[in-house]
């Protein structure tokens, strides 16, 4: 059977929520993902170079990875949606409801948010996990894509927590239309300072990557400038006459390494026969195409690929017929005791914020706790002729809370006083009629001396 069209514009409404969340993370990600990872400059943002070099440039990468994510998210909300969807439909179409699937329908609402919440991060996760470890790059960027990959998901899926939490409320305010009755446990019993912690943290965790990640990259940023200006204090002291292999090893053989895994590279016209100090090390087609495209606009300084944190000094030389070589040394600016150094950083603070949210949490739970035990205690009492007052425990909302709650005491004891002066006027007006009644039929019987005497006596006594 087909939708309604009240049902098929909130599946509208949500695909449309869903995939703008993940436009607007997946667009701030494109922004800073180049400054996190440290991409090499100009290449960064030319897609004509990028669709040299790569099978999809970085704006085609992303609108992928925009659609798998919204189709996946679609298809899991869904799938998650197909009970209240059926409800919907009936409560649309005039339908009669039975109030087995009404609670059913409030269970869904409650516990739809904590399942996706779940489902999406695992799933997402678990793919983008998979693409990296596809692609057989170093330990370090995987680590490294796989932080930025955990701030990206966890991101969307709290956005689109809340976004479903707040519209799967109007769907259970919906159902209270038809039936009143509720039951107190209905989905996940999920305490405030746990709902509170699963809220806060991820963000909070998401922060601080993205802060560490940064910092990490500027740090390797100075880094590969101090190695560059190393090698380029060398190579503006030597004086290359001759151009050719042997002349130019021995010359680049000369020079000191700064560290134990640099290596020089030698560039021949022809790029075919490129040499390097490092016999396991071969240079790769984007450092060639870099090379070409951007030699004059970094001033020598080149990458071996996006976010691998190698890159390279070269110089340009020309030999006898005039064709240019290029000579350098390439180096890694990566620094492993850092990136340790950072991680201790985001696991330790993420750490003591979980314990910090969770202390505040746990007190803010507790005032909510107060009043909860006190109104089922008040609840539980059978004698209503009391004030019964909550104690206003701070000056907050739950302060309010609490004030509130005793001016409704206060005014349900006046009402009940009210009441029970009506009685009681009631009931003395009812005697008092009662009275008179008597009176008047004794006086139809005045006439008689004895009923006289009698109702005389009676008056005075």
């Amino acid at each position: 059977m087909k939708n309604t069209k009240q049902v098929n514009k909130l599946k509208g409404k949500f695909f449309f929520f869903l995939g703008l969340i993940n436009l607007i993370v997946i667009l701030c990600t494109y922004i800073i993902m180049p400054i996190m990872l440290n991409y090499p400059p100009y290449a960064k943002d030319d897609l004509q170079f990028q669709n040299e070099t790569e099978a999809l440039n970085h704006l085609q990468q992303y609108i992928l990875l925009f659609v798998l994510a919204t189709f996946i998210f679609a298809i899991i909300i869904n799938f998650m949606m197909r009970n209240i969807y059926v409800f919907l439909n009936k409560y649309y179409r005039k339908e009669k409801i039975t109030q087995q699937e009404i609670e059913k329908t409030r269970k869904d609402c409650l516990n739809i948010p904590y399942q996706f919440y779940i489902t999406a991060i695992a799933v997402i996760f678990s793919i983008g996990i998979s693409f990296n470890l596809a692609f057989r790059m170093s330990n370090l960027i995987i680590l490294k894509f796989s932080l930025m990959f955990f701030t990206i998901v966890a991101l969307i899926t709290l956005l689109q927590f809340m976004f479903l939490q707040r519209n799967l409320k109007q769907i259970i305010l919906l159902t209270y239309s038809i039936s009143s009755h509720c039951k107190k446990n209905s989905g996940f019993r999920i305490k405030f300072s746990t709902n509170l912690m699963i809220q806060i943290i991820p963000f909070l965790a998401a922060s601080i990557i993205v802060i560490s990640l940064i910092g990490y990259a500027k740090t390797t940023q100075e880094k590969g400038i101090s190695l560059m200006n190393y090698y380029k204090a060398f190579f503006s002291t030597r004086t290359f006459t001759n151009v050719n292999l042997q002349d130019l090893k021995a010359e680049l053989d000369s020079i000191p390494l700064l560290q134990e895994s640099d290596y020089y590279i030698i560039i021949p016209p022809d790029r075919n026969n490129i040499y390097t100090s490092n016999p396991n090390i071969q240079v790769s087609d984007f450092f060639l195409k870099y090379l070409e495209h951007y030699f004059d606009k970094t001033n020598g300084t080149i990458y071996e690929f996006y976010a691998t944190e190698q890159q390279a000094y070269m110089i340009k030389l020309l030999d006898d017929t005039g064709n240019p070589w290029y000579i350098g040394f390439e180096y890694i600016t990566s620094d492993y005791e850092l990136m340790v150094f950072y991680l201790g950083i985001i696991f330790g603070v993420s750490l003591l914020y979980t314990i910090f949210i969770y202390i505040w949490s746990r007190n803010t739970s507790s005032n909510i706790l107060n009043i909860s035990e006190s109104l089922e205690h008040v609840a539980n009492e059978n004698d209503y002729t009391t004030q019964k007052f909550l104690p206003i425990l701070s000056n907050d909302e739950f302060g309010d809370l609490a004030y509130s709650y005793n001016k409704i005491e206060e005014l349900t004891n006046q009402h009940l006083k009210e009441i029970q002066n009506n009685q009681d006027m009631l009931i003395e007006q009812e005697r008092l009629a009662s009275l008179r009644s008597n009176d008047w039929r004794n006086c139809t019987q005045l006439k008689n001396p004895y009923f006289f005497c009698s109702w005389w006596f009676r008056r005075l006594i």
